[in-house]
């Protein structure tokens, strides 16, 4: 119980948020993301990250790219779907076994994509 496997009982509810893009496709942003845990019970930790460019890869068409965009295309949206997808988890720190966290995206800037 005190590593980060420790924390294995850390179950989170991702919050479902459908990122719509050119008013016709829509894309489960929770497929993208991923946590990971660390620290020790009672310690313990939780963070984030987003599979942006994968995201994009996979949605080439929602994003207004060709399948023979060039990958300098294929970073530029990705780093502008980083720069306006986000969110945080309720509760990141001082984790316990068998707290349950949710995540709750921000869909401030969804509109910018």
């Amino acid at each position: 119980m005190k590593n980060k496997r420790s924390l294995t009982g850390l179950t989170f509810a991702v919050t479902a948020m459908l990122l719509t893009a050119c008013g016709r496709t829509e894309i489960n942003a929770n497929d993208y993301l991923s946590a990971e845990t660390s620290g020790t019970d009672g310690h313990g930790s939780v963070v984030w990250t987003l599979d942006a460019d994968t995201m994009v890869r996979d949605n080439h068409d929602a994003f207004k790219l060709k399948e023979t965009a060039s990958q300098a295309e294929y970073q530029r949206t990705a780093a502008d779907v980083n720069d306006n997808l986000y969110g945080a988890f309720d509760r990141a720190e001082s984790l316990a076994n068998g707290d349950t966290v949710t995540f709750v995206w921000n869909t401030d800037h969804v509109k910018a994509l």
